[in-house]
């Protein structure tokens, strides 16, 4: 036992290693003393997974001689334990036999058939056809039927030239001589199938080494023309009366060519969903060789979510046959949507034997389609939002206007108390119909140059105020540019992301706030994904955090309207999506990666350029009135009475109405002493444009301030044309009302 080359060891009732020969203790890396001391499962860990340790401790039991073999993933070994009751315990033999069963499998791979080769060659979606050496066609598939439009019976037999034009001789005649030559060509060609269709396939063409046809051609043509749907020429169905899985291995094997050449991932796995065969296509696709997956278990290997493969296995072996979408995971552990055809094979009784998959990568495809429809989605709630926002803006307006104007005088402690509550919940209401607008219909961004450090040393102050001192705060500056746009809503963004970290770390934990910058000779690990601003220069702010992560169906789901993890009450489900208008309105991206338990990163990647003087802002402090006159044209009576109040508190003399006619009747008969004009913009029978351009028409020159609760498009910007002086978007406050009409009134607006 000492000199043999497999673990040996002895086993304690309680699984304690009472001896272990040479092999076992080189293994293990420890002395015969400390060996003694550990449980058999900790030093041999292999032993440890349920298929093997369940017949040791039966055997422990029944005093029974045991043998196991199976497959561990960790170490892509199969691994055999024979096992040997004795009078106290167990005696263990630890054995490699990898070798030993991948050429037991080979040794079974004994197959033949021609109904199992022509289900396999028809379950292809392209044309394959094969020569002999003059030229007359001795197989012709269902897709060579399907492409040129001529059948089997007409096809076999004839001459290859009376059923299959090439609209350039001269490149046939070219192609043929190179295949003499090489022994293989490639080349696309356009043709006309037997229909008319002009077409143009991919061809590769090869001479066959065989010994019993010299000199087979055989040609594969790929349909590439754009008309064709290449989702309607995948489908592919294997016929009946396959051979058993045996000689469908060696079928298979003989004829790898054939299904080597197609795009397609291509499997056959037998009934205890072992793969016995793997084509170049499925390298491709998984990541794995044929070597490393033939042999091991479809299951395990390509499926992170076994309940939906179990199920379609179901399917198939209802059914015969299955088709659906399915999610597989590569060997760099990326998910991949695939669109899967699984057919299943029987043998001369007609029993299951085995499971042929084919199997076409859709993801891109799927995330395009998915993209489309948030993008129907979202132009339907910017349609809803646009339609509400007005009626509950003109709701907000007098909550807000009244407020203040009650605050501004002298209240008990309690009346302020409730007057200031009713301030802040108006102001939460703007806040979500500004939001739902945002996302809906995007932003009109000022651009403005942004320094990053000022952006990043404003948002660290933001997050110390906001984040428990159990939150540490990393900052790292590393950008080398500016960026052009709005720091107030690129702070919106900001302050968003760092209130959601702190939702993710009640216990504690890091945030990280850092920005660096790149170039398109510089792709982001972060974000691998082709994005316009990715193929300039830009610069990034990510914000990082160490909370509890998110779930991958969380992550598809973070960017749609009103969707929330948070409690009720807590969480509009507004944030991302705002966040995401206005980076998109910089023409900028937003991704996230997170992983349960692990944390969550955003990064936003804007354009960069150059930094320059941002130009100085204006005071905040505005003067009051000096009793000019405003006529006030609003079809809303609070918000007509709460706005005149708000003026006449400050100075200015007010006249009102809630009429389009009746403000130019008091036009024509006070338009010398008024001097501004503050309309609201939808009202009945005219409008506030309509009295706009009546107003620029008129002998007076009196600016019009239009105020309106809806975004301010085309025809509500300040111009000649228009008639409007400025715009002041509901629900405003006090400050913002008379600000607004500071300017118009003074000529800076």
């Amino acid at each position: 036992m000492e000199s043999s080359p497999h673990l040996i060891f002895v086993l304690a009732s309680d699984w304690r290693v009472t001896y272990a020969n040479a092999a076992a203790l080189r293994h293990a890396g420890l002395t015969p003393e400390e060996l003694s001391r550990e449980s058999v499962w900790n030093l041999f860990p292999a032993l440890a997974a349920p298929a093997f340790r369940e017949p040791h401790e039966r055997a422990m039991v029944d005093r029974t001689h045991a043998v196991v073999v199976e497959y561990i993933e960790e170490h892509q070994r199969w691994l055999e334990s024979s096992i040997q009751p004795l009078e106290s315990g167990l005696a263990v033999q630890l054995r490699d036999v990898t070798r030993e069963v991948l050429s037991q499998q080979r040794l079974h791979s004994n197959i033949g058939g021609r109904q199992g080769q022509n289900a396999l060659l028809d379950a292809i979606n392209d044309a394959i056809i094969v020569l002999d050496g003059d030229g007359t066609v001795r197989y012709w598939n269902r897709g060579a039927e399907a492409l040129y439009a001529r059948g089997r019976r007409e096809a076999i037999g004839a001459r290859i030239e009376t059923i299959l034009t090439i609209d350039d001789p001269e490149q046939e005649t070219s192609a043929v001589a190179e295949l003499m030559r090489a022994g293989t060509w490639r080349g696309e060609i356009a043709q006309h199938s037997h229909d008319g269709r002009a077409i143009v396939t991919d061809c590769r063409w090869q001479l066959l080494d065989d010994d019993e046809q010299p000199g087979e051609i055989l040609c594969i043509h790929t349909d590439i023309t754009p008309v064709v749907s290449e989702r309607a020429a995948r489908e592919a169905e294997v016929r009946e009366h396959e051979k058993d899985v045996h000689s469908l291995t060696k079928l298979v094997r003989e004829r790898a060519a054939l299904l080597d050449v197609s795009r397609d991932a291509m499997i056959v796995r037998d009934l205890n969903h072992t793969i016995r065969y793997w084509n170049r296509g499925a390298e491709n696709l998984y990541g794995w060789t044929a070597d490393e997956a033939v042999g091991r278990s479809a299951r395990s290997l390509l499926y992170r979510d076994t309940r939906e493969f179990d199920q379609s296995c179901a399917a198939v072996l209802r059914d015969g046959y299955w088709s659906d979408e399915i999610r597989e995971r590569t060997r760099d552990n990326r998910i991949i949507i695939g669109d899967a055809r699984w057919h299943l094979l029987r043998d001369d009784d007609n029993r299951p034997v085995a499971i042929f998959a084919v199997t076409s990568d859709v993801t891109d495809y799927r995330r395009i389609e998915d993209m489309r429809e948030r993008a129907q989605r979202m132009e339907s709630l910017g349609t809803l939002a646009g339609g509400i926002a007005h009626d509950l803006n003109n709701v907000l307006t007098p909550l807000l206007l009244a407020t203040q104007v009650l605050l501004a005088d002298d209240r008990s402690d309690r009346d302020r108390e409730m007057l200031t509550t009713i301030e802040k919940s108006a102001r939460r209401g703007a806040t979500m119909i500004r939001q739902m607008l945002t996302f809906a219909r995007g932003v009109d961004v000022e651009r403005a140059p942004i320094d990053l450090a000022d952006l990043l040393a404003e948002a660290h102050r933001f997050a110390r105020d906001t984040l428990p001192d159990s939150v540490d705060i990393l900052v790292r500056h590393e950008a080398r540019h500016g960026t052009l746009g709005s720091t107030t809503h690129l702070m919106q963004v900001v302050q968003n992301l760092i209130l959601n970290a702190r939702d993710a770390m009640p216990d504690g934990g890091t945030l990280t706030l850092a920005t660096h910058s790149g170039s398109p000779h510089e792709p982001p690990e972060h974000d691998p994904l082709p994005h316009a601003v990715l193929e300039k220069d830009h610069v990034a702010l990510s914000i990082i955090d160490t909370g509890v992560g998110m779930r991958a169906d969380v992550i598809e789901r973070l960017w749609e309207p009103f969707f929330t993890t948070k409690p009720l009450g807590e969480g509009t489900g507004l944030g991302l999506p705002t966040s995401a208008a206005i980076i998109e309105s910089h023409d900028g991206r937003i991704s996230v990666r997170s992983q349960p338990g692990a944390g969550t990163r955003f990064d936003v990647v804007l354009p960069a350029a150059q930094l320059a003087p941002a130009p100085p802002g204006r005071g905040d402090d505005t003067p009051p009135g000096e009793g000019e006159t405003i006529l006030l044209v609003d079809d809303e009576p609070l918000i007509l009475a709460t706005t005149a109040e708000a003026l006449r508190a400050h100075d200015y003399h007010v006249l009102t109405t809630d009429d389009g006619h009746e403000a130019l009747r008091m036009l024509h008969e006070e338009g010398e002493s008024i001097d501004l004009i503050l309309t609201d913009m939808m009202m009945p029978v005219m409008d506030g444009a309509s009295l706009a351009a009546h107003v620029a028409a008129s002998p007076h020159d009196i600016p019009v301030l239009a105020a309106s609760g809806l975004t301010a498009g085309a025809e509500l910007m300040p111009s000649a044309t228009s008639g409007i002086t400025a715009f002041l978007a509901k629900p405003y406050t006090v400050p913002t009302l008379l600000g607004a009409v500071r300017l118009a009134l003074d000529g800076t607006a």
